[in-house]
């Protein structure tokens, strides 16, 4: 089921999710920079 009724309007989930997986995305290539450095000053945990 793609369309869920929210106060008697069709609501596309997926729609909305890709909407908010785009912006995740645009946000994470800012942030990925920050990563890496996060990743290389971390030692990994064994």
């Amino acid at each position: 089921m793609d369309y869920i009724d929210i106060n008697g309007k069709p609501f596309n989930i997926k729609k909305k999710v890709n909407q908010h997986i785009n912006k995740l995305k645009n946000s994470s290539q800012d942030i990925s920079p920050n990563f890496k450095k996060l990743n290389s000053s971390t030692k990994p945990i064994k």
